[in-house]
């Protein structure tokens, strides 16, 4: 079992767990309030063919999503892509411009 792996007892590893995934649920909050979405005309502008671009998202970041396939983009303070998935509100840091996403 996982907890005795990491030398913890069960109690230990479930609290260990929980204090994870409120830290990490915490995070995405967080970067979700930094985040601005992007008009579509500012898609169009920067990506030209926004349905090209997004499947070119999906291939990369498909997985990290959760199996959402209808996602918004939005942008960092730092001005790169951050995915958001509709269906699980999961949030995917790309690290990148969104210029580096045109088809």
């Amino acid at each position: 079992m996982a907890a005795e792996e990491a030398g913890l007892t069960v109690p230990q590893y479930l609290a260990q767990q929980a204090a994870l995934k409120a830290a990490q649920k915490a995070a995405q909050e967080l970067l979700l309030k930094q985040c601005k979405p992007v008009a579509t005309k500012a898609l169009k502008k920067a990506l030209g063919d926004i349905h090209k671009a997004k499947d070119i998202l999906k291939k990369q970041f498909g997985n990290q999503l959760k199996g959402d396939k209808n996602f918004d983009i939005l942008l960092d303070k730092a001005g790169n892509v951050v995915l958001k998935g509709n269906q699980s509100g999961t949030l995917v840091p790309t690290n990148l411009p969104l210029s580096a996403f045109a088809p």
